[in-house]
């Protein structure tokens, strides 16, 4: 069992790995379609629009699940689920690991590092304290506009003394690398429709910071 699926069981892990899934390779397909360099597209801008279009759409797989609430204090875009929070980045372009990620450009992302660092170390101090792990998950996907989305990982973020950022634990989160559908013969591209999906008591928090983020080189989904 994946350690995704160990913090989300009963099926969760596998409704919710879909409706990540699917809003990011439907963001990539459009995307990678209408991206044109020569009306002035470029890495920026791709990653801007990504950034929003991933929103867009899990919004609309998520719309009607009761116990879901959407805010959007700040642009930044956090999933809590069964006590995790849940964040969707992409990685700098040209990015090959989870390790190329900088979690120092934004309140949002210094806070969540930090908040993971705090409950590593609840682990040493109260001895008597139940073991926890990381409450704040990261999805970050890896891709560009000319050979659209390649992977997706998930993993948990910490402060390390050596090089600043580390990995508490990360994954595949998608089975294999994701194919963009063709755009011979100008096919319309089809998307898989929203399926139904129980009502897992989701609240969906949007906190600022980081679109800023998107305009520098497009490292945040």
């Amino acid at each position: 069992m994946s350690r995704f699926e160990h913090k989300f069981p009963h099926g969760r892990a596998t409704w919710l790995r879909e409706q990540v899934l699917a809003a990011i390779a439907e963001a990539y397909d459009e995307n990678c379609r209408r991206y044109a360099e020569e009306i002035g597209d470029n890495a920026t801008t791709f990653g801007v629009t990504l950034f929003h279009n991933i929103c867009f759409f899990l919004e609309q797989r998520l719309e009607g699940v009761g116990g879901v609430e959407i805010r959007r204090p700040s642009n930044a875009f956090v999933i809590e689920i069964d006590g995790y929070f849940l964040h969707v980045y992409k990685a700098p372009p040209g990015a090959a690991t989870m390790h190329a990620m900088r979690f120092d450009q934004s309140d949002v992302r210094l806070e969540l590092v930090r908040e993971n660092t705090d409950q590593l170390s609840l682990e040493f101090i109260e001895e008597s304290a139940p073991i926890d792990e990381p409450r704040h998950l990261v999805v970050v996907h890896f891709g560009d506009p000319i050979d659209g989305l390649e992977r997706v990982e998930v993993g948990a973020p910490i402060a390390s003394g050596v090089n600043g950022f580390a990995w508490a634990w990360s994954e595949v989160l998608s089975d294999q690398p994701v194919e963009r559908q063709a755009e011979d013969e100008g096919a319309p591209v089809e998307h898989d429709e929203p399926k139904a999906v129980p009502d897992f008591g989701l609240t969906l928090i949007d906190t600022q910071a980081e679109e800023r983020d998107e305009m520098q080189g497009g490292d945040a989904s």
